[in-house]
């Protein structure tokens, strides 16, 4: 499950509490929590994705990543964006509306700066 030697991370990962969609590229997309990220990676629970799986990922007002899967354990999922700076590719209204309801459980019930209990 580790990261080989050289595959190690070269940044660390903040923790977070963020809640995204990952979007397959045949269209499905589903709900997804960030645990932690840094500019190469994040760590988030979700459905299951296999090993080399590639997907974008959407937080709602942080942006737009096309990652891949590097390792799923446990109902874990570790992954590594393709490019250090997010998507300028245009969201369709469908998504958008899905983003939006998301939005709220990032902004809402305490969840600010993508931490979960802070003011």
């Amino acid at each position: 499950m580790g990261w080989g030697k050289e595959e190690q991370r070269r940044e660390r990962r903040r923790p977070v509490d963020l809640v995204g969609l990952a979007f397959r590229p045949d269209g499905s997309r589903s709900v997804v929590e960030v645990s932690d990220i840094s500019f190469e990676g994040c760590q988030f629970t979700g459905d299951k994705f296999g090993p080399q799986e590639a997907l974008r990922l959407v937080i709602p007002d942080r942006g737009e990543m096309d990652a891949k899967v590097r390792w799923a354990s446990n109902g874990k999922i570790g992954a590594c964006f393709d490019s250090a700076e997010g998507l300028e590719g245009a969201v369709s209204t469908r998504e958008r509306k899905a983003l939006n309801q998301i939005r709220s459980l990032n902004y809402g019930s305490g969840r600010v700066f993508g931490r979960r209990g802070l003011a």
